[in-house]
């Protein structure tokens, strides 16, 4: 634990920019060049260290049996997780369809004007 918290300043900055890069991608709707996969384990990384180090030390001290509940706990914790990944999915593919009608309406003006229509 002492060793977590002497670098945990230092690693939540690191995970907390790259975890706002891609929600500041998101809300200006452009497809982010990070993973969506990476991205929500970043997030998971932030709020399920502590806990990891605290299940560690729990097993080590105390078996397995007084562990299991934490261990149930962290796989719930999960379950939101693959939802936010399919979330993040279905809004990128939203994205990449309305970037695609914006290019297939600006190429339909092009063409109109060089008909001189």
């Amino acid at each position: 634990m002492f060793i977590f918290h002497i670098f945990s300043n230092k690693i939540s900055k690191i995970v907390n920019r790259k975890i706002q890069a891609y929600e500041n991608a998101k809300e200006l709707n452009v497809v982010g060049r990070s993973s969506i996969i990476f991205t929500n384990l970043l997030k998971l990384f932030e709020i399920l260290f502590p806990e990891v180090i605290v299940l560690v030390l729990i097993c080590s001290c105390l078996g397995w049996n007084v562990a299991t509940s934490f261990v149930i706990v962290l796989v719930a914790m999960l379950i939101p997780m693959i939802g936010n990944i399919d979330c993040d999915f279905n809004t990128r593919a939203e994205i990449k369809r309305l970037n695609q009608i914006k290019e297939d309406k600006f190429a339909e003006k092009v063409a109109d004007n060089m008909r001189g229509e």
